[in-house]
């Protein structure tokens, strides 16, 4: 429980100090252009992306089952996924044509989204394999801990048994004396 909520804390602290060096990625509407685009997008993809791993890192720690664990993570996933694709569609150029550096602006952009999008699905598999494996790891040693408490136990009855045995045979070879001489 202590080292979950330093986890937890180290998160809101980490997520503070990011929001306080990092500009805000929300602007005006009349700030969304293609040029500004290669520099203002990187940033909320950042700032996204920081939130999502965050976020897996806390879900991914609770003790439910993994089948509501994904549930809620691929949830999570087209939020962001859906986040990113409306911030890069509210850039535009304007009335006219676009320019050739406009369009390079634009393609940069959306390979950026493109890319983050699959690194945020890359990291989501990561989490339910790395979930999946550390539940049945536990499973398997909480399992374990049984058969060897069990075995523990057999192992205390079978010394008393051995040792009742013992406590008889040594008995014996008296009660066997007495017999032969009453006769």
């Amino acid at each position: 429980m202590k080292k979950k909520l330093i986890k937890s804390l180290a998160v809101v602290v980490i997520m503070a100090f990011v929001s306080s060096v990092l500009p805000c990625a929300s602007f005006a509407a009349s700030t969304y252009s293609y040029e500004k685009c290669v520099v203002n997008f990187p940033v909320f993809i950042e700032w996204r992306t920081l939130e999502f791993a965050a976020f897996l890192d806390m879900h991914f720690q609770s003790k439910d089952g993994n089948t509501s664990l994904i549930t809620g993570a691929i949830d999570a996933y087209k939020a962001y996924k859906d986040t990113i694709y409306n911030e890069l569609g509210k850039y535009e150029t304007g009335v006219g044509t676009q320019t050739q550096e406009q369009l390079k602006s634009l393609d940069s952009c959306l390979r950026l989204a493109d890319q983050s999008v699959l690194e945020a699905k890359d990291m989501l598999k990561r989490h339910v394999a790395t979930t999946g494996r550390i539940k049945q790891q536990t499973i398997l040693l909480e399992k374990y801990q049984a058969i060897n408490n069990k075995l523990d136990a057999m192992n205390m009855l079978i010394a008393k048994i051995v040792g009742s045995f013992a406590t008889f045979k040594e008995k014996l070879p008296g009660f066997l004396k007495d017999c032969n001489k009453k006769k």
